[in-house]
């Protein structure tokens, strides 16, 4: 198993594993969509029903609701 830190905007792929850190809690979860915009820029969704997602350039500039992510692979 691999875990290693988002570090660039488009490195997060659809199906990917995260740990999700907001600064109390860690969450498992997976990238459900990948949402590009010009307006927003790229956005991760990892929960459809209750629309959770994070904004990949906020976080990279570290002003994000959360504080670290890790992608977790098997290889």
């Amino acid at each position: 198993m691999r875990i290693e830190p988002l570090t660039t905007i488009d490195q997060i792929k659809k199906g990917d594993q995260l740990l999700i850190s907001d600064g109390k809690e860690i969450i498992f979860v997976k990238a459900l969509q990948i949402v590009k915009s010009a307006h927003d820029g790229t956005e991760v969704v990892f929960n459809l029903k209750q629309n959770k997602y994070f904004n990949v350039g906020m976080y990279l500039e570290g002003q994000s609701w959360v504080k670290e992510i890790f992608i977790v692979s098997q290889s």
